[in-house]
């Protein structure tokens, strides 16, 4: 191979691991602190407090304020995790509150609830025309979700 040929060779291979490289900590500080916050809240009440509710828009706010940022193939998977994470959360609090008016255990599924049971896989009951999800099915797999999106992004952005 020519000197030219393997500087090539050699410049694509620092693109590559430069795209593929290190997460920049200090721009992913504000969504790390605010997404442990979150955990912990939610881990302490349950999802049950207004404080939960509050943090899930704070972390999502933070989350968002990443939007377009994002460099590097690291930095786009940390920021998708915990976009993911997010929206779990979200959709946890929200069946959380749903869970107190449920019948019998049971979410009744229309709408947008129908379509976050697509999304996240509720095994959906149908009764009369009607589909539900059992209460603590939908929370358990909304919070294992939550949980798991987080720790991975946690995981990208700490290396």
């Amino acid at each position: 191979m020519s000197k030219n040929g393997a500087s090539v060779v050699v410049l694509a291979i620092g693109c590559v691991v430069s795209a593929c490289g290190n997460v920049d900590q200090k721009k992913f500080d504000p969504v790390y602190r605010a997404g442990k916050a979150l955990e912990i809240e939610v881990n302490a009440t349950g999802g049950a407090s207004a404080r939960s509710n509050e943090l899930a828009k704070q972390f999502q706010t933070e989350v968002s304020a990443l939007s377009g940022r994002a460099r590097g193939t690291r930095e786009t998977q940390a920021l998708q995790a915990y976009a993911e994470a997010g929206d779990a959360y979200e959709f946890f609090i929200r069946f959380r509150s749903l869970d107190f008016d449920s019948v019998k255990g049971r979410i009744w599924l229309r709408g947008t609830n129908l379509d976050v049971a697509s999304r996240f896989k509720f095994p959906v009951e149908t009764k009369d025309g009607e589909k539900f999800v059992d209460s603590g099915d939908a929370m358990k797999i909304l919070l294992e979700v939550a949980q798991r999106k987080l720790t991975e992004g946690n995981q990208i952005v700490n290396g």
